[in-house]
Parts: C-alpha cells; sequence; structure tokens
C-alpha cells in the first residue's frame, strides 16, 4: 500500500486480505465493504472512518483506533479487537461468532448479531 497515510481516502470494495497494515493512518476513509480478512491491522488507526460491511474476518486488531468508526453490517468472524478502542464506534448489525474475540469491557452487540 506504500504509503502509511490514507486518511479521507476512498478504498470502498478494495481487496486488501492477508496483508500487514500495522501502523497505518485510515482515519475518516471511506472503507465501505472492504475486505480486510486475516490482515494484521493492530495499531492501526480507524478513527471515524466508514467501516460499513466490511470483511474484518480472522483480522488482529489490538492497539487499533475504531473510535467514532462506523462498523454497521460488517463481518466480524474470529476477529481479534484485543484492546482496541471502540468508543462510540457503531456495530448493528453485524455477523460475528464464539471466536471473535472483544476488547476488556465492551460488551458485543446483540441486535442482528448472529452469534
Amino acid at each position: 500500500m506504500g504509503s502509511d497515510r490514507h486518511e479521507g481516502k476512498d478504498f470502498r470494495r478494495a481487496r486488501l486480505y492477508d496483508l500487514d497494515l500495522r501502523f497505518k493512518q485510515f482515519a475518516g476513509a471511506n472503507l465501505e465493504f472492504v475486505d480486510f480478512t486475516g490482515c494484521d491491522l493492530r495499531a492501526t488507526n480507524f478513527g471515524g472512518a466508514n467501516l460499513r460491511g466490511a470483511f474484518l474476518t480472522g483480522a488482529q486488531l489490538d492497539h487499533a483506533n475504531l473510535d467514532d468508526a462506523n462498523l454497521d453490517d460488517a463481518y466480524l468472524v474470529a476477529t481479534n479487537f484485543g484492546d482496541a478502542s471502540v468508543a462510540k464506534a457503531t456495530f448493528e448489525r453485524v455477523v460475528g461468532d464464539q471466536a471473535t474475540t472483544w476488547p476488556p469491557g465492551y460488551h458485543p452487540p446483540r441486535s442482528g448479531q448472529n452469534l
């Protein structure tokens, strides 16, 4: 992906699976329906990003910033949030499973979730 800074860019429907994207800056980016399956997203900044419908299956999100991010309709199967920051993030109609690891103290959404 070259540069580490992608704030506000449009990556809608991109296939970025199995990539090492640690420490990248996606704050405010349009990541609608992006495929992050199996990606290493540790310490990545998604603050205010649109991740609606994104595929985060098997992704690693330790130390990631998801504050104010839109994760509605996202696929979170076997996703490891670790200690990611999810303040004010939205999680409506997400699909997850028992292997999804949420940040400590965070209760996973139940509305429409496939657990």
